[in-house]
């Protein structure tokens, strides 16, 4: 997720101890929704938004991560006895 913030960015680390801060203070949340949706709805939604960034070849090769986020979300739900719902779209666009 280099798109994101790029590990030699000046404020990576200052980032990375927001991060951490976030994990050690903020609660648990009550439930976990991940939404899954397909690969050409995810770039009519970036068309639609209309960003510059979601334009850039490096950012749009980025949408397998998505299955990282919600292995993440899988692996919290367990851990914590959080309640976790995917939401698996076949289509939003008809």
């Amino acid at each position: 997720m280099e798109w994101l913030i790029h590990p030699e960015d000046p404020y990576f680390h200052l980032a990375s101890q927001i991060a951490k801060s976030d994990w050690d203070m903020l609660p648990d949340a009550d439930c976990i929704i991940s939404i899954d949706i397909e690969y050409n709805d995810w770039l009519k939604l970036l068309s639609i938004r209309s960003r510059k960034l979601d334009n850039h070849s490096e950012f749009l090769k980025n949408f397998h991560t998505k299955e990282y986020f919600i292995e993440a979300a899988e692996q919290l739900s367990k851990e914590k006895g959080i309640k976790h719902i995917r939401f698996k779209t076949n289509t939003i666009f008809t």
